[in-house]
C-alpha cells in the first residue's frame, strides 16, 4: 500500500529572499500532480527540497524519502549504455535488475537501443532514459522538472503513455514542474499553485460568463499594451501571469477588433488564444493583486 506525501510547514530564503513561509500541501498516491506558478515562484526550488537537495530549516516531510529524480540539464554517463545506466543506478539504489527492465518497458524503450551508448543517444532517446532512471526508486514519489523540454511531440506522447502507466501500476505519485502546460495539461489529476510563499491545492477557475469574449493576448511591453487598453474602453485586462494577458473583450468587440487595434498601434506581441493557457484555469482572480 502507497502512502500520502505530506509537507508540513516547511519554510525557505536565500539572499533574505523568503521563497516559503510554512508552506504545507499534501500528495495522494496514483496521482499525476502539476506544479504551476510565476517564474522565480520556486517550482525547482521545490523540487529540489523534496528531492533532500536544498534543505528546509523547518517544517517535516512525511514519506518523502528515496524520490525518484529528473532535473534540467543533468547528463548520465557519456560512454556507458542504455543499459549499463539504468544497471549502474539500479545497484546504487539497491534495486534488483528485473526493475531495470520494467522501467524500460515504461518508456517503450526499443531493445535495439539497450546497448547504445549514452552520448550516441538522439535528445528524444536521451529523455526516455532519464524519465526511465527516475521511475527508478524505493520512494512513494518522482520528481520532474521539466520533463518535457527538448523533445519532439511523438516523443512527448510517448513519456506521457509511459507516466500513466507507470503510476496505474506502481501506485506511486508524480510531481511535474512545466513551462510547457498545455502539454502536461491532459495528463494531471490535480495541480499545485505557488503563491504569496505557499503551496495550494486549486481548481480550475470559472470563466468569466459576463463578457462576449476572452483573449489570451503575449506581449512583453506591459506599459504599451496597459497604455493601449487606457485609449480604448472596449477592452480591459482581467489578469496577468508573466507576459500573458487575459483581456477581456466588450459588447459587440470581436477579436479582429482588438487585432487591428494592437496593430494600429504598432505594439509589438508574439502570439493570441482564445483558449487559455493551463495556469489561468487555475489561477484565481479572486486573490490576484493585479
Amino acid at each position: 500500500m502507497k502512502l500520502e506525501v505530506r509537507v508540513n510547514n516547511i519554510s525557505y530564503a536565500y539572499s533574505g529572499n523568503v521563497v516559503f513561509d510554512a508552506a504545507a500541501f499534501t500528495l495522494h498516491p496514483q496521482k499525476i500532480y502539476g506544479l504551476i506558478g510565476e517564474n522565480g515562484a520556486g517550482k525547482t526550488t521545490l523540487i529540489s527540497i523534496l528531492a533532500g537537495i536544498q534543505q528546509s530549516p523547518t517544517g517535516e516531510m512525511i514519506n518523502v524519502s528515496n524520490p525518484g529524480l529528473l532535473l534540467q540539464g543533468v547528463d548520465l554517463y557519456q560512454n556507458l549504455s542504455v543499459m549499463e545506466n539504468l544497471q549502474y543506478f539500479a545497484l546504487e539504489k539497491g534495486l534488483a535488475f528485473n526493475e531495470v527492465e520494467q522501467v524500460l518497458a515504461f518508456t517503450k524503450f526499443p531493445s535495439s537501443h539497450h546497448p547504445k551508448k549514452y552520448k550516441h543517444l538522439s535528445q528524444g532517446y536521451k529523455k526516455r532514459l532519464a524519465i526511465a532512471l527516475s521511475f527508478l526508486t524505493k520512494g512513494n514519489l518522482v520528481l520532474l522538472d521539466e520533463p518535457f523540454s527538448t523533445v519532439d511531440i511523438p516523443t512527448i506522447r510517448v513519456l506521457k503513455k509511459a507516466l500513466r502507466e507507470f503510476v496505474a501500476q506502481t501506485g506511486k505519485t508524480v510531481l511535474i514542474s512545466s513551462h510547457q502546460l498545455k502539454e502536461v495539461r491532459d495528463l494531471l489529476d490535480e495541480v499545485l499553485l505557488i503563491k504569496e510563499r505557499k503551496v495550494v491545492a486549486v481548481e480550475a477557475a470559472p470563466h468569466p460568463s459576463v463578457h462576449q469574449i476572452v483573449l489570451y493576448f503575449d506581449c512583453k511591453d506591459h506599459t504599451a499594451i496597459t497604455q493601449l487598453l487606457e485609449m480604448d474602453s472596449r477592452f480591459w485586462i482581467l489578469l496577468k501571469i508573466d507576459q500573458t494577458y487575459e483581456i477581456s473583450l466588450g459588447q459587440n468587440c470581436s477579436a479582429s477588433d482588438f487585432i487591428s487595434k494592437v496593430e494600429e498601434v504598432g505594439l509589438a506581441w508574439s502570439k493570441i488564444e482564445k483558449q487559455p493557457p493551463l495556469e489561468f484555469l487555475f489561477y484565481s482572480t479572486d486573490n490576484d493583486d493585479q
